[in-house]
Order: structure tokens, then sequence, then C-alpha cells
């Protein structure tokens, strides 16, 4: 994707939990939010792992890619990606 991180971000979160009627679309979101996180989006990569971490329908559990972004992000400052990695390393 081509494109501004923060909208890429803002779209995933909207495909992630619905929206005016629409599914979830997790896989999309989940492929937005990679994008947006490989161009060093802070919220993406921590949304990114949250997906990753819980798996859903038509993607399993990554625990471990789910870890490298919560510490990629906690890297940086997000308490919420730290609290998370910190829980998956328990």
């Amino acid at each position: 994707f081509l494109g501004d991180a923060g909208s890429m971000c803002d779209a995933g979160v909207l495909l992630m939990n619905g929206f005016k009627g629409c599914s979830p679309n997790r896989k999309k979101a989940l492929e937005l939010f990679l994008c947006a996180a490989d161009k060093g989006h802070l919220n993406s990569m921590h949304n990114a792992g949250v997906l990753l971490n819980e798996g859903f329908e038509g993607c399993p559990s990554d625990k471990k890619k789910a870890l490298g972004l919560f510490l990629c992000a906690a890297d940086k400052g997000p308490l919420d990606s730290m609290y998370n990695a910190g829980v998956l390393l328990m």
C-alpha cells in the first residue's frame, strides 16, 4: 500500500471492529495494520499485535509475531504495548 500510515491505521480500526452495519474484516484490518507498522506507525504495531495474539477466523494466533510487534512499539513508549509484551513474556 502507498499512503499515510495514520489513515491506514484508522481504516484498520474501522475494519477490525465493523462499522455502520458492516461486519468486521479482521484479515483486511491486519493487512493495513502491518503495512502501517512497516512505516513505523506505533498504534498499528500495537493493533496488529493484538489481532495476532488473539487470532481470529482464518488467522491462527501467532504469539511470537505479536510479541515482536509489542516489543517494537513498546520500545518507543506505548504503555499498552509494554503491558502486552510483559504478559506474553510471563
